[in-house]
This record gives C-alpha cells, sequence and structure tokens, in this order.
C-alpha cells in the first residue's frame, strides 16, 4: 500500500523545491520516492526545463567517452537519466548532420577500419594532420 505524505511532509518538499534544490536531492532529504516529489512540484515545473545548449551537451558527451555513467551524470546536473539520454542523443544527430563533422567521422573510422588503428591513434593520426582546418576550407 502506498504511503500518504503529511501535510508537513509535503510543505518541506514544496519549500525546497522552491529553493531551487533538485528533486533527486529533495528525495534523498525528505526519504520519498521520486515520483511524489514531482507530483508536489508539478504546478512549480512548468517553464523550468533546463536549457541544453550545445555546449552543455559537448561536456556531458564527454562525460560519457570518460566511463561515467548516465545516473551519475544526472546527479551531477540534477536531472534524470532519461534527459541525460535525449540531449546525447539529439547532439549525436545534429554531429552526425553536419556535413563537414560527417566527413571528418568517415576518415576517422576508415582509418581505423582500413589503416588498422586503434581510435585513440586514428584521432591522434586527425588532429596532427590539422583535418578539422583542411575541412573547414
Amino acid at each position: 500500500m502506498i504511503r500518504q505524505l503529511s501535510e508537513m511532509e509535503k510543505t518541506a518538499i514544496r519549500k525546497l523545491y522552491s529553493e531551487g534544490l533538485p528533486i533527486t536531492e529533495i528525495c534523498e532529504k525528505v526519504q520519498v520516492s521520486r515520483g511524489a516529489v514531482s507530483k508536489y512540484c508539478e504546478g512549480n515545473r512548468k517553464g523550468k526545463y533546463q536549457n541544453w545548449d550545445s555546449e552543455k551537451a559537448s561536456k556531458i558527451c564527454l562525460l560519457l567517452s570518460r566511463g561515467k555513467r548516465y545516473m551519475e551524470i544526472a546527479k551531477k546536473w540534477g536531472c534524470t537519466t532519461s534527459a541525460i539520454r535525449t540531449v546525447v542523443c539529439r547532439h549525436r544527430k545534429k554531429v552526425a548532420s553536419d556535413p563537414r563533422k560527417k566527413l571528418i567521422i568517415s576518415v576517422i573510422v576508415s582509418a581505423i577500419k582500413k589503416g588498422g588503428m586503434s581510435p585513440a591513434e586514428a584521432l591522434r593520426a586527425a588532429r596532427k594532420a590539422d583535418i578539422m582546418r583542411m575541412v573547414a576550407t
């Protein structure tokens, strides 16, 4: 059976949320589920979605490439894992749709497949050859 929250808990949730505390931290402090916190912050949430610019998306992708997990990144940024997955997916689509970046990626992939290089070696070679500047002109 689902436990009903007391008025004191509901008030604490709303207060912490209005102070800008992320939902995950509110869950830990009040010892309730994420759904319960979301339910009592629902009216306050409209228009408070994070604006994910390409710089933030790049940082998130960098953290993933360094072996961080979605949950760790979500905790750091104060959002859900699905929000992180959405940002990464959109960022990858954006990169894949850019013709210059597509060309760079294809050069690196062919260096890996045909040249027998590891991904790290292929990236080093691409940087050394300054492919980015060559493609930009």
